[in-house]
C-alpha cells in the first residue's frame, strides 16, 4: 500500500489481521520509496513497534528511498529482511561506500542476523552494482525473483533466469546458488513445512531443473545486456503424487 500520511497506518487493524491469519503470515512489510511514502522514518518507527508487539519479522522495500541504508538498517533486527539489496537505484541505499568497501552498517546488520535479499523485480537488480559488490566481498543472503505480472515478460521472466544471471556474475557452483534460493530462505524464515533434504518415502516437494550450455542474453533492470554461457531452467515440479510441467 501507499503511505500518503499517518492515517494510512492503523495499528489496531494490522494487529487484528495478524491475529486472524497468524498461521499464514510470515511477517510485516512496508514500501518506503519516496514515491509511495510521505515519511520513511515515521513508517519505519511504526513498523518496528508493530513487529515487536506481534513478535513478527519485518521486511522493507526501499531501493529508491531518501532514508539512506545506514538509517534504515538501524531499524532492523535479527530475522528482518532488507529487500532489493543490489538495486543500484540510489547512492544513499548502496551497500558499498564510495571507495568500494562494504558499509559498516551492512556488516553490522548481517552480524546481528538481518537478512539481505536479492528481490530482482522490475527495477531492482543492476549488473554493475551486483558485480562491484561481489568484487568487494558482498553477496546477498537469499536469492529471490520478485516475479509478478509486470516483469514476467522481462527482465525477470522466471527464477531460473535470475539464477542464470547470478551464475554468470559470480561463477559460483550451481549448488551454492540453489542453496541461497531454496535452502537459506526456508532456514532463515523458519518455514516449518518445507524439507531441506530428500529422503526415500517422504512426500515429494521438488523442482527438477536442467542446465544448458550456449549463449544466453538477458537484460538487468537498467536495460544493460549481458550474455552468459550457461542457463538453468525448470522442467517440472513434483508435489505429492502430482507432477506439473513448466510452460
Amino acid at each position: 500500500m501507499d503511505f500518503e500520511g499517518p492515517q494510512d497506518i492503523v495499528p489496531e487493524n494490522v494487529k487484528r489481521v495478524a491475529g486472524q491469519y497468524r498461521n499464514e503470515l510470515i511477517g510485516l512489510k512496508a514500501r518506503i520509496d519516496d514515491k509511495f511514502c510521505f515519511d520513511p522514518n515515521y513508517v519505519m518507527n511504526e513498523l518496528r513497534i508493530l513487529g515487536d508487539e506481534l513478535d513478527m519479522p519485518i521486511a522493507v522495500h526501499a531501493p529508491r528511498s531518501r532514508i539512506g541504508i545506514d538509517t534504515l538498517l538501524a531499524y532492523l533486527k535479527a530475522g528482518d529482511v532488507l529487500c532489493h539489496a543490489l538495486a543500484g537505484n540510489s547512492e544513499v541505499m548502496e551497500v558499498l561506500n564510495e571507495d568500494g568497501s562494504i558499509r559498516q552498517s551492512v556488516l553490522e546488520a548481517r552480524e546481528r542476523g538481518v537478512i539481505l535479499d536479492l528481490s530482482h523485480g522490475t527495477n531492482a537488480y543492476r549488473y554493475e552494482t551486483a558485480e562491484t559488490a561481489w568484487k568487494a566481498g558482498f553477496f546477498v543472503d537469499t536469492i529471490s525473483s520478485d516475479l509478478h505480472g509486470g516483469n514476467i515478460n522481462g527482465p525477470v521472466f522466471n527464477l531460473g533466469v535470475v539464477l542464470t544471471k547470478i551464475r554468470g556474475l559470480t561463477n559460483k557452483p550451481w549448488h551454492w546458488i540453489l542453496k541461497k534460493a531454496v535452502v537459506e530462505p526456508v532456514k532463515l524464515l523458519h518455514i516449518s513445512d518445507k524439507a531441506l533434504e530428500l529422503k526415500e518415502g517422504m512426500a515429494a516437494d521438488i523442482t527438477i531443473y536442467k542446465i544448458e550450455q550456449g549463449e544466453f542474453s538477458y537484460l538487468d533492470s537498467k536495460m544493460e545486456e549481458r550474455t552468459f554461457k550457461e542457463k538453468i531452467s525448470a522442467c517440472y515440479t513434483c508435489m505429492g503424487a502430482h507432477v506439473y510441467l513448466c510452460r
